[in-house]
């Protein structure tokens, strides 16, 4: 699964946490750390498989929680408008 940051969106990382402002509807998000590490990934890797092996890399994860946490956050993200999936 390809995964693409929206255009109309605005994100700032300040320490280990990203927050997004979505410009259509003028909502805000905040991200944890690990969703700003999935936040960075996604530009760089786009698909859900890379992304989710670094991430069990860096954070000696599970990889069953891992993949669980990942598609829930993106999930979130595509509901949001934040993210598209192709």
């Amino acid at each position: 699964m390809t995964i693409k940051t929206a255009s109309d969106i605005v994100a700032t990382k300040l320490d280990n946490e990203v927050t997004i402002l979505n410009i259509n509807t003028g909502k805000y998000y905040a991200l944890n750390e690990i969703g700003t590490r999935i936040w960075e990934l996604i530009p760089e890797y786009g698909e859900t498989e890379a992304i989710l092996k670094i991430l069990i890399n860096e954070f000696n994860a599970d990889a069953s929680v891992m993949r669980r946490d990942l598609l829930g956050l993106i999930n979130h993200l595509v509901s949001a408008n934040l993210v598209s999936l192709s």
